[in-house]
Formats: structure tokens, C-alpha cells, sequence
């Protein structure tokens, strides 16, 4: 039984699939029209969601204002819909919802972004919004030249392998470990140096030396991780936030390493706050702790990243993987002698932690399915994706 998608959350926009009818779930349920398709990729972002199926084709629903949905308009699909646009290209391998635009990769190497143009975000020189995907190009050492520009015969485009969708910004990542991003830097998420927007891919000159394996944008800062285990943050520097409000925090605007002991495989990042599964299995957190969205049992805030402990065993878990939404996360727990197990934590007001019960977690919780025969197979989840109040697990 694989391919299943599952959701749950707030639902008022569509972003849970499950039709016009059903606007909140606090249990994970099936999308009963994504049955026929085989599932391997699924992605929460602010009101709407995507899910990759193994033929490449992609299915959008939720929120279609700026066309984040991918289908030539702005319509709210309460259903998943095929993008059509897809259908003529090599077939999608990846895909990455922002709060409110969308980014996708082809198997032949390319990027598309669709949806809310505003500061840049989608990474084609202008602030327009894109009603149907659109590919990014990148040519030379940086952004890429204007339209009209001549550009030498000799001069190929960095072959783009992974990409991320944040809230105001979005990154590239090539095969070569190099680290392109654009839109928004007012608090210093794009790691130029300074707080100006970028229109088109810029790389990360600070990065160069560092081979990147994977990245994730936050509403206001970025994580990226070489390949030595190591992470690199950049943006509103967390130390800084009882002044955030006051309007003057601090910001870091060049890629600071955060010197952990551990060696980190995975990185997520949320509004305010940051997740990250080290080597051995561990799940630390840090970052703003309201809601209890670092799943460390209060609201405090942490400046250095904290492990999380589960009520499993008493002491931190063997982690298989995570996820980081705007006010929750996810975790997906080896728990021994039990099998895998999906934890939430943080904010429940919708229903995204998917416990049965729509209140805040400090602490993680075991979520549950409205599929009760899943919770005696021993059933691996393929993945996991944590949105604005929204969850969604593939199994």
C-alpha cells in the first residue's frame, strides 16, 4: 500500500484536498482523489499543496491567488488538478511549495516557479506574477542577464538539482554544491552581504568553497548544509528577538557557521524557528518557542539548537525524518520495539497535529489516522510535509 496521501489541518482554502465539504481535520485522512495515482513526493506550503506522482506529473490544490497553483489563473481547487503545463515537459523529479508561490525541477534539470512575483521570489528579473509555470534560467557567475541581453553561444546554464520555496524567498541548488537565491533580503535571507532584494539567481559568493547538499528557507532566514555535516544560517538572528519587535534586531547577512558538535544530516526551517536531525539520529531545535513549535515541552525561546526528547522511551528517539511548518513540526520516530511512529508538536489550532484535538503541543504527540489498519502495519510514511496549518504524509 504505497502512494497513499494523507492530510490534515485547516482546510478553508482547499490546501487539505478533501473537497469544497471539509474545511478541518484533526486526524490524518486519505485524498480520496489522488487514490489512482502513485504518490512519491508531497509538499505543505501556505494555503495550497503539491504532490509529485512517479510519472512526474504534478497535482496542485488550495489557494490559487497569484496563481500558485500552476493552472493560468487564480481559481481555489478544493481537489487536486493536474498541471497540465508539466505534461509537455521531461516529467517533474521535484517540487517545493512556498507560502504563496511554487517551485518545481524537471528531470532534465530545469526549474519553473509559479505564483506571487512580489519582491522577486520567482526569480525572472521583474515582480510579476506567473499564472503558469515559468523556467529560471541561469547563466555565467550570477543572475542571469535581462531579457534582450546577448548571451554567448558558449555559455550553458549550471545544472540545477534540488530547490526551495520559502516565504519571500526562494534557492537553487546545482549539481556542483553552489547555492543561487533571490527575492526578498530585507532580513538578510539571500547571504549577500546586504538586505536588498535580488530579481534574478544570485549565487552565494560566501558558499563557494563549500560543497552544499541541502538547504531550506524559513519566513526570514535560510539553512544550508555541506557535505561535511556542517550548517550555515543567515537572516533575522535569533538572538535578537525581544528587539524584533521593537524594530531593531540584528541581522546576519553572511553565511555564519552554527559550530555543532554533531554531524547534521537534515535541515528545516519555519517561521522563527529551525529543525535539524544530526548523524546519530537526534532532533534538536532552536529558534522562537511560541506555540511550544520546538517541541521542548514550553514556550521559551532557544538561541542554541536543543534535542527534543519523546515520550516514547524518556529520552531523545532515533529520528527517520522531519519537517518544519510555519508553527508546528512533524517527526517520524523509530521508536524501539514499536515500530515508526509520527509525532507533532507546536501549534493545533487547525488541527495540524493530527491527534484528534485542535489545541497547541508543547511537547510531541503521536498523531492518528482515521485508517486504523495503517497503525498495525508498520507502515514507513515515504514522506512528510508540515505547512502554514497544514500536514501531509505519503505513505
Amino acid at each position: 500500500m504505497r502512494g497513499v496521501v494523507l492530510s490534515a489541518g485547516g482546510g478553508q482554502h482547499g490546501s487539505l484536498g478533501q473537497g469544497d465539504a471539509v474545511t478541518q481535520l484533526s486526524v490524518l485522512t486519505p485524498i480520496r482523489a489522488l487514490e489512482a495515482h502513485r504518490v512519491v513526493a508531497v509538499s505543505a506550503g501556505g494555503h495550497h499543496s503539491l504532490v509529485l506522482t512517479e510519472e512526474g506529473r504534478v497535482f496542485s490544490f488550495g489557494n490559487g491567488l497569484h496563481g500558485r497553483l500552476g493552472h493560468g489563473n487564480e481559481e481555489t481547487c478544493f481537489e487536486p488538478r493536474r498541471i497540465a503545463f508539466f505534461d509537455t515537459t521531461a516529467g517533474v523529479a521535484k517540487i517545493s511549495a512556498g507560502t504563496t508561490h511554487s517551485l518545481a525541477l524537471t528531470k532534465d534539470g530545469k526549474a519553473y516557479s509559479f505564483g506571487f512575483g512580489m519582491f522577486g521570489r520567482l526569480g525572472h528579473g521583474d515582480e510579476t506574477d506567473q499564472l503558469l509555470p515559468r523556467e529560471i534560467t541561469l547563466r555565467g557567475h550570477g543572475a542571469s542577464p535581462p531579457v534582450g541581453d546577448r548571451v554567448e553561444e558558449n555559455e550553458t546554464d549550471p545544472v540545477i538539482e534540488h530547490v526551495a520555496a520559502g516565504y519571500f524567498h526562494s534557492l537553487l541548488l546545482t549539481t556542483d554544491g553552489r547555492v543561487y537565491s533571490f527575492g526578498a533580503g530585507v532580513m538578510g535571507a539571500l547571504g549577500h552581504g546586504d538586505r536588498d532584494k535580488r530579481l534574478r539567481p544570485t549565487m552565494i559568493e560566501a558558499l563557494a568553497d563549500r560543497r552544499i547538499v541541502s538547504m531550506a528557507c524559513g519566513s526570514a532566514n535560510t539553512l544550508v548544509l555541506d557535505d561535511e555535516g556542517r550548517v550555515f544560517f543567515f537572516g533575522l538572528d535569533y538572538s535578537e528577538f525581544p528587539k524584533f519587535t521593537e524594530g531593531q534586531a540584528r541581522f546576519v547577512l553572511l553565511p555564519s557557521a552554527l559550530g555543532l558538535a554533531e554531524e547534521i544530516t537534515e535541515v528545516r526551517a519555519g517561521e522563527g524557528h529551525c529543525l535539524l536531525l544530526t548523524r546519530e539520529g537526534k532532533l534538536l531545535a532552536f529558534g522562537l518557542g511560541k506555540n511550544g513549535r520546538l517541541g521542548l515541552g514550553d514556550e521559551t525561546n532557544r538561541l542554541a539548537p536543543t534535542a527534543v526528547t519523546f515520550p516514547s522511551n524518556g529520552t531523545t528517539s532515533v529520528e527517520i525524518d522531519i519537517a518544519c511548518g510555519a508553527k508546528h513540526g512533524l517527526a517520524l520516530v523509530d521508536v524501539p520495539g514499536e515500530g515508526p511512529r509520527l509525532y507533532a508538536f507546536g501549534s493545533g489550532d487547525q488541527g495540524q497535529l493530527a491527534n484528534g484535538h485542535r489545541q497547541d503541543r508543547a511537547s510531541p504527540t503521536a498523531t492518528t489516522t482515521s485508517l486504523p489498519a495503517l497503525l498495525h502495519q508498520h507502515i514507513v510514511p515515504a514522506a512528510i510535509s508540515a505547512g502554514k496549518a497544514h500536514s501531509l504524509v505519503l505513505l
